[in-house]
């Protein structure tokens, strides 16, 4: 089993990735994972509507989990790790104590992605999920060392995210022509574009992706791995042409060095050479810069692939906001069905039960009065026809 230490020193080696990392969210033994606000319901094959509440620290977000439901998560975090480590997935108390119950299951060797989380609601009433919960809402991982590396191929079968296992629980859309278009529109969305982003097709480290907090970070970062990757071939062919300080430096201003130090991955691994000469290196040692230089590339990388993946969650989120969301179309849509479900439910039992006894009164009228079969006839054919429409009406909308 890893400690914190080996876990920061697995993501240093590169035998394991998290984006996004956050320190906070380390344990003594393990991660705690969070989940995007992607919360399918198997039994009502729906995305939970996410409630917004303002409170006095601010907005928050959850979802209620239905009473004897799973439900299915996306992690936030994207997981990779080699064919060293493997893992397992245990249930934080806070939500045991609450009657959640994580269905535990594995993190194969070689995995990559994000993770597809079932989460079991056992008790008779609805319980509050917080989306937006800090130091990770769902559950935890616990990573292990293998003491013989997986080797050959077919390690795992898994597809990244599972779609494939969402699909089979979506809910027929209802005959409602606007709220069916709705409804197929999102599990088109799960199939190809959701599908898609889980397995990392999609890129949001573009020059023409919007601006955000992290655009200038990328930019900055960009220029300074580029810069190192070139260094880096000239000093290997001898080409490099030192200054007239005759030093190497690592970086070139007091701003690449902050933003490199900004970096996740930074500290994780110590560096071998002094202070001084880990920021520069003479003609005698320059290609012993070499492995500084890489380090730095990967530092880089790493960041750059973190903040790639921050982007795709918040675009994951966003997305599924536009189906989930309380003000969004498919929900007013579910909800406007509901109610007038429910409104149905009310007033059709009693036209069904006036109907029967109706039907009753016109076999009764016959039997008193044989000699008016006229009469009995007319109500058998009216009443007979309009109690099957409503019985058949009643069957339809009772059992969606």
């Amino acid at each position: 089993m890893l400690s914190r230490d080996d876990i920061k020193q697995a993501l240093a080696e590169g035998h394991l990735k998290i984006f996004p990392f956050e320190p906070k969210n380390l344990t003594g033994i393990g991660y705690n994972l969070s989940t995007t606000d992607f919360a399918f319901s198997i039994n009502q094959g729906i995305l939970l509507t996410i409630h917004r509440k303002t409170t006095s620290s601010g907005v928050e977000r959850y979802v209620t989990i239905p009473a004897n439901d799973t439900v299915l998560f996306f992690s936030k975090e994207y997981i990779e790790v080699d064919q060293t480590l493997a893992g397992t997935f245990h249930p934080k108390v806070s939500r045991v104590s609450e009657g959640l119950g994580h269905i535990s299951t594995t993190l194969d060797a070689t995995w990559k992605g994000q993770l597809l989380i079932s989460v079991n609601n056992p008790t008779s009433k609805g319980i509050k999920f917080d989306l937006d919960k800090s130091g990770g809402n769902i559950m935890t991982l616990i990573l292990h060392k293998l003491d013989t590396p997986v080797t050959g191929d077919n390690i795992h079968d898994n597809n990244k995210g599972r779609c494939e296992l969402l699909i089979a629980h979506f809910a027929e859309p209802l005959s409602n022509s606007s709220y069916r278009e709705k409804h197929l529109k999102l599990r088109d969305f799960v199939q190809k574009e959701l599908a898609d982003s889980l397995n990392g097709y999609d890129s949001f480290l573009s020059p023409d992706y919007s601006e955000d907090r992290y655009s200038s970070k990328v930019e900055s970062l960009t220029k300074l791995r580029d810069r190192l990757q070139r260094d880096a071939i000239l000093i290997q062919e001898d080409r490099y042409v030192l200054g007239n300080e005759g030093r190497y430096y690592y970086f070139t201003n007091v701003k690449e060095e902050a933003c490199i130090k900004g970096c996740a991955l930074f500290d994780l691994k110590p560096q071998r050479l002094p202070v001084d000469e880990a920021r520069s290196a003479d003609k005698e040692h320059l290609k012993d810069a070499l492995p500084i230089i890489k380090h730095y590339i990967g530092v880089i990388d790493y960041e750059l692939d973190m903040i790639d993946h921050i982007r795709r969650i918040k675009w994951q989120d966003e997305r599924v906001e536009e189906f989930a969301s309380e003000d969004s179309e498919l929900v007013q849509m579910r909800e406007k069905t509901e109610k007038a479900r429910r409104q149905r439910r009310i007033w059709i039992p009693p036209l069904v039960f006036l109907a029967v006894v109706a039907l009753v009164l016109a076999f009764a009228w016959k039997w008193v009065f044989p000699d008016e079969s006229a009469v009995s006839i007319i109500l058998a054919t009216i009443i007979a026809p309009v109690l099957a429409v409503i019985l058949q009406w009643w069957y339809m909308y009772w059992h969606k």
